[in-house]
């Protein structure tokens, strides 16, 4: 509701936040989520306290690729900004990466748009 980091909180200041929140999108949308952003990232105890709620699975900020092995509770995502050019926004989805100036995306971009030797 507030934006708060939730492994900060006390129990029933976390459970607040996180049923207060649903609360309130449900009564804007006519719909209760069944989904969690976690507000600055998440840790084992706010993965514990959202799997309690009502929440199916929920997102924290780490960057890349989802598999069957990932939890439900632990769901990586890729930013995407309407800043993003054609070319960035397709070089995040191939690596996963908010940032893929770090980690080879310079080097992805090189080889994907360089003419054949």
């Amino acid at each position: 509701m507030t934006h708060p980091r939730l492994p900060e909180l006390n129990l029933v200041q976390a459970v607040g936040e996180i049923d207060g929140s649903r609360t309130a999108i449900a009564r804007e949308l006519d719909r209760v989520p069944k989904s969690l952003a976690y507000p600055c990232g998440s840790t084992r105890r706010s993965r514990r306290r959202s799997q309690r709620s009502a929440s199916r699975c929920a997102c924290g900020v780490c960057d890349g690729f989802n598999t069957a092995a990932t939890s439900l509770f632990a769901l990586r995502r890729i930013e995407i900004h309407g800043t993003d050019s054609l070319l960035r926004f397709i070089v995040k989805l191939l690596t996963g990466r908010r940032n893929p100036d770090r980690g080879g995306g310079r080097a992805l971009v090189r080889r994907r748009t360089s003419a054949p030797r």
